[in-house]
């Protein structure tokens, strides 16, 4: 209904002040934004619960021998064991709840000092991510 009434009066304002050739076009009100303001996407982003989950599947496949140094993947199973987590941050511009990057760390419960595997995280896309090794620490 407002879309009806707005396209009424800008053609009514249109008639009024532009040349009788232009009287049929729907012409942006002065006060009004572009559409392309509307219309334009939000950059990817993730939650940081979905980040952490992306992490605990990647791991075995990743950094199968560096996890299995830290005791983090079961030898029989090729699976991560239970009570390993994966802990996220924030990093950059915050978009609603989401973040486009993260500093993660992947390590036992209970933890022993700062021992993990310490990754950044950046999401790619709605679906895609791309997750970086950036320090194993044994203590």
């Amino acid at each position: 209904m407002r879309i009806a009434v707005l396209a009424v009066t800008t053609v009514a304002v249109a008639a009024e002040t532009a040349p009788s050739s232009q009287a049929g076009f729907l012409i942006p009100l002065p006060h009004a934004r572009g559409t392309h303001e509307a219309t334009r996407h939000k950059p990817p982003a993730h939650s940081k619960r979905r980040a952490e989950r992306n992490l605990l599947r990647l791991v075995p496949r990743g950094w199968n021998a560096k996890a299995r140094r830290l005791g983090l993947i079961n030898r029989d199973t090729n699976l991560v064991k239970d009570n390993v987590q994966a802990v996220c941050r924030g990093r950059g511009v915050r978009i609603g709840t989401r973040y486009r990057r993260f500093n993660c760390v992947v390590r036992s419960w209970p933890r022993r000092g700062r021992a993990g595997l310490y990754l950044t995280y950046r999401v790619r896309g709605k679906e895609w991510f791309r997750a970086r090794l950036v320090r194993v620490r044994n203590r």
